[in-house]
């Protein structure tokens, strides 16, 4: 099947190919469910101790002994594969079913995460957390540098927790333990799906948006001492006005990095962006 990608300068993101793409968290979900794979038995919990359930699966009195989805997760999940499948009707089965946004897994906005997997790969944090990350994590853009563990929070994507060997020459651990954590940041906030995790050293938000994702005190209050990469749409003023007041809040929060970022939406508008870098105490 032969992959058609739109022309940014003769299209608009909006005009879509009749043929759609992998992603990318395809491939990498593939590469790490073979026989070989370094994964727990079951495979439903959190490695490296397989001692609890990845974060986001719970049991209830009808699960036999097999955790589900958080009730949350399963409304989110419903909404977004009817929104899908009405847009997109070839998006029906995988991940694809919930691939409500398909110009984010294409240029020019997976320059994104290209811009902030280069971060990490200069920056080497031990262990990283990514909110809504959507077919995208940063994980699949780092080219240098292995954390010990990086943590995927997007309610779309399937539960995982897999050991993943690193390139030898990488810097960082020789291997890094990938979760995909299948919740909302409200329910993870909440606090009793934090204490099997790692406290990170950096939190990503790509795309972050106040109305759909967390706000900024709600990230300031679950995570402490990090270094935090955010990335919003200026043009949205909720998102705009929320976090473009970072740094006047009462925790220590230094700008270490700012830069205005262009996409073209179509012939006569631009779709306005900003990538920041902040550490907070």
């Amino acid at each position: 099947m032969i992959c058609l990608e739109s022309l940014v300068l003769l299209m608009t993101l909006f005009a879509l190919p009749k043929v759609f793409c992998e992603t990318k968290i395809e491939n990498f979900i593939r590469s790490v469910s073979g026989p070989l794979a370094d994964l727990c038995t079951p495979r439903y919990y959190l490695m490296p101790s397989c001692e609890s359930f990845i974060p986001g699966l719970y049991l209830s009195t009808s699960s036999v002994g097999r955790p589900k989805l958080l009730p949350s997760t399963v409304e989110i999940r419903r909404r977004i594969q009817g929104l899908t499948q009405s847009r997109f009707p070839s998006r029906r089965s995988g991940v694809l079913r919930y691939g409500l946004y398909p110009y984010l897994e294409r240029t020019p906005f997976t320059k994104r995460q290209e811009a902030v997997g280069t971060m990490i790969d200069q920056n080497k944090p031990l262990h990283v957390f990514e909110i809504g990350a959507y077919f995208n994590p940063v994980y699949l853009f780092l080219q240098s540098h292995c954390p010990r563990t990086y943590s995927i929070l997007e309610p779309i994507l399937d539960p995982l927790s897999v050991r993943v060997m690193c390139p030898k020459g990488n810097s960082g651990s020789e291997s890094t333990v990938v979760n995909i954590l299948p919740l909302t940041f409200h329910e993870f906030s909440i606090g009793r799906f934090q204490k099997n995790l790692q406290d990170p050293d950096a939190v990503i938000c790509i795309g972050c948006d106040v109305k759909f994702g967390p706000k900024p005190d709600a990230i300031l209050q679950v995570f402490k001492n990090f270094t935090f990469y955010l990335e919003y749409a200026t043009d949205y003023l909720p998102s705009s006005k929320a976090f473009g007041d970072m740094s006047s809040s009462s925790r220590a929060v230094k700008e270490l990095h700012s830069q205005e970022i262009l996409f073209e939406a179509n012939t006569t508008s631009l779709w306005r962006r900003k990538l920041q870098v902040f550490k907070v105490q």
